[in-house]
């Protein structure tokens, strides 16, 4: 298994509410000449894991393989893609297009990813990376996602190894979080104060 140091969060920048999956990209990225073969099974798909608008976590390029989703910057990195990322106004504004459910899905993987591999140090969207000129994936990655490489996850879960199979092809059910982090009340704080909380 190669050691990862981040995670990097991507659009597909699909029309808000437009159905699309893990076999639209892999054809998407088979077109641009992208992939690799494992145990005879061809993945052109430069993701990792593709979250559906019902917060269903699909598996795409097999982790264990380097991406194709930041052009100089897959080495150690881990994938993941939302659908969605653009209005459906018909002139491809970016917009932060979650669902609810895709929010809760995107939150579970990183937690899990970062407890699976404590290597992991980072979570940054495609947009924060040198001579990208791209909004993707349309909200601020590192912001919201900064608590969970703040903490310990694997001592916090009680255990080193977790099995992150279950989560896949499964729809999110919304769960009712524990104690908010300090993060998570902060943001709480200045969505309200501010009035653009989602």
């Amino acid at each position: 298994m190669r050691k990862l140091t981040g995670i990097v969060v991507h659009c597909s920048a699909t029309p808000q509410g437009k159905h699309f999956d893990v076999s639209d990209i892999d054809a998407w990225h088979k077109a641009r000449g992208w992939g690799v073969t494992v145990n005879g099974k061809r993945y052109s798909v430069g993701y990792h894991y593709i979250i559906l608008l019902d917060g269903t976590i699909q598996e795409g390029r097999p982790i264990e393989k380097t991406g194709a989703h930041v052009k100089g910057h897959n080495t150690g990195t881990v994938g993941i893609c939302y659908i969605g990322g653009v209005s459906n106004d018909g002139k491809q504004t970016p917009k932060d297009t979650r669902t609810a459910a895709q929010k809760i899905a995107l939150a579970k993987l990183i937690r899990e990813l970062k407890v699976m591999h404590p290597t992991i140090q980072w979570v940054k969207g495609h947009r924060d990376f040198p001579n990208v000129a791209k909004a993707c994936p349309c909200f601020n990655a590192s912001a919201e996602y900064m608590y969970l490489m703040d903490r310990d996850p694997v001592a916090a879960k009680g255990h080193a190894k977790i099995d992150i199979k279950p989560m896949l092809q499964q729809p999110a059910k919304p769960c009712k979080p524990s104690k908010p982090s300090f993060w998570e009340a902060v943001f709480a704080v200045i969505a309200k104060v501010f009035g653009g909380g989602k």
